[in-house]
């Protein structure tokens, strides 16, 4: 549920929404790379720079082949 208005407001062009909508997904389901990806990216889209590239290097930690 969270996930998909998450995904809405990312398409949208509002990731300050989509942010803690995600955060509230990946609590639910930690393990899910394609979750924090798509919160670094509203991450990166809002200028939290720092928080961005923490969050894609944890994506990218548990999906190291992508």
């Amino acid at each position: 549920m969270f996930q998909t208005l998450a995904d809405i407001y990312r398409s949208q062009g509002m990731c300050p929404k989509a942010i803690p909508l995600y955060q509230k997904s990946i609590q639910i389901d930690p393990r899910d790379p394609a979750l924090l990806s798509a919160l670094a990216e509203c991450q990166l889209k809002s200028g939290n720079l720092q928080e961005a590239v923490l969050t894609y290097e944890q994506a990218t930690a548990m999906n190291p082949g992508a």
